[in-house]
Order: structure tokens, then sequence, then C-alpha cells
């Protein structure tokens, strides 16, 4: 046990850097999906059409 314990409060840092991290990615992942929605919303109320999607596959 006395082998483990000076790895265990780095290793408890480093699973807190990586939540906070993921947390930030999906925090900024939805702020832009918000966005996208609400220009989409703004574009239909001003009755512009949306741009084509290119298809990916033939």
């Amino acid at each position: 046990m006395k082998e483990i314990v000076p790895y265990i409060i780095p290793t408890l840092g480093l699973l807190l850097n990586l939540t906070i991290f993921i947390v930030g990615r999906l925090d900024k992942k939805a702020e832009r999906k918000e966005k996208r929605l609400k220009e989409a919303q703004a574009q239909m109320e001003r009755g512009e059409s949306f741009p084509a999607r290119k298809s990916t596959h033939l």
C-alpha cells in the first residue's frame, strides 16, 4: 500500500483535469449547435431557402 499512496493524488488530479476538459468540450459543442439552430430559425423567418447539402455517397 505504501508504494501506491504517492500516485493517488496525481492520478485524481489528472482525472479531474480530464473531466473538466471533456465537460468544456461538450459545452462548446452545445453552444455551436444552439447558434446553428438560431441561424436556421432566423433564415426560415426571413423565408430564405437552405443551401442544399452535398451528397457524400453515390
